[in-house]
């Protein structure tokens, strides 16, 4: 079964799960590849078109899976009972029409752990509707196909209703953060159809119409220049190995009894040399140091965790804490997971709110708790 980019790209962002439902299933590709691929044990595909319904059906029964995959006939989450479905996918259609099947069946979709959702069109209204409804945007990708580009949005329920800015609303919080080569090379495509727009309709004779859709394009044009420059934060912030030099503000950092509140008692001196040597000077180390514009201001944990996955994290200075730091290391360690190809991990006490809330924006999912800690995992995109 050969699928599309665009599918591959929907089915790498679903996590494992007991039950996923397809809304708007269509061939039914993506139930049967997610049985297939073990993703999910059970899947629901619904469509509210008989015909290509059936021939879903017939493609389940051929690959033997009428057991696993249950073909419903009905309109959006009408098909599904609240809580039936850990994961939902829609896919293939408008966002104006995602909007009107998550309204009416919002108490179904707030029960879902997921949304995976992919429009053709109204992306910026989609999106309002989750940050109104406190759907959290985890994750988003950009798959270009047949010259056109599609969005794909993972969303988690139970957040805090957040507002999104115009340009996040527009270009989407995480594409805008991740900054994949696609988005740049989507802003560019646009800003070239943009400025062939306006100049078309600065040609025109002018008219209160024309006027009114040249303001609109040029402040659309101005929002695609925004997106273009990547925010700057202050302070250069770099990650490096760790040297006998890192010993005394280490010290102070291990000894720290707030630093420390969700890890160990404070050190002494003798116990933060003997991690320096057998985590920070190992090889390969355990941790790094990480510094701010030169300076030591903690260390971050990057590590092999599982045989494909790799644990990450950090630990800073008091001073250090509240300014974003946390967040610009963690994307550094995500790219370099990334390049490696792994999946990435973070461990936490269940009282580390802030660790926790950090997990949740760069679109960790919660897998559970092992020996006491709580465990994330964000995927590897899969290619």
């Amino acid at each position: 079964m050969k699928l599309s980019q665009r599918l591959r790209t929907i089915i790498s962002m679903i996590p494992e799960n007991s039950c996923t439902a397809d809304i708007g299933t269509d061939h039914g590709f993506v139930p049967l590849s997610l049985i297939t691929e073990g993703t999910a044990e059970r899947a629901i595909a619904s469509d509210v078109r008989k015909g290509p319904l059936e021939r879903a059906e017939a493609r389940v029964r051929r690959a033997g899976l009428s057991e696993q995959i249950e073909c419903r006939l009905g309109d959006g989450l009408s098909v599904l009972s609240p809580g039936e479905a850990e994961v939902i996918v829609i896919a293939g259609m408008g966002g104006m029409l995602m909007v009107r099947i998550l309204r009416e069946g919002l108490e179904t979709a707030r029960t879902a752990r997921t949304l995976i959702l992919s429009p053709h069109r109204d992306v910026c209204e989609l999106r309002q509707f989750l940050s109104e409804e406190g759907f959290r945007i985890t994750d988003e990708a950009l798959v270009s196909e047949d010259g056109k580009y599609y969005p794909v949005i993972r969303a988690e329920s139970g957040g805090e209703k957040e507002r999104l800015t115009e340009e996040e609303l527009r270009f989407g919080p995480v594409l805008l953060r991740k900054r994949p080569e696609i988005f740049q090379a989507y802003l560019n495509d646009l800003e070239s159809k943009l400025e062939t727009e306006i100049a078309h309709l600065s040609a025109q004779k002018e008219s209160s119409k024309s006027a009114q859709a040249l303001k609109e394009k040029r402040e659309e044009l101005s929002l695609v220049h925004q997106a273009q420059k990547p925010h700057t934060p202050e302070g250069s912030v770099t990650i490096r190995r760790m040297e006998e030099k890192d010993l005394t503000p280490l010290a102070a950092l291990l000894s720290d009894p707030k630093v420390m509140e969700y890890l160990e008692a404070p050190y002494s001196l003798e116990q933060s040399e003997s991690f320096l040597k057998k985590a920070g000077l190992s090889d390969p180390p355990l941790v790094y140091a990480a510094e701010e514009d030169g300076r030591f201001v903690g260390y971050v944990i990057f590590h092999e965790y599982e045989e494909d996955s790799l644990e990450i994290g950090w630990v800073l200075q008091k001073d250090r804490w509240g300014n974003g730091l946390a967040s610009r290391l963690t994307e550094l360690l995500i790219q370099k997971g990334r390049e490696m190809e792994k999946d990435l991990i973070i461990e936490c006490d269940p009282g580390q709110e802030t660790t926790r809330h950090l997990a949740g924006k760069f679109g960790f999912t919660y897998e559970g708790q092992k020996d006491g800690l709580d465990i994330f995992r964000l995927r590897r995109v899969q290619t």
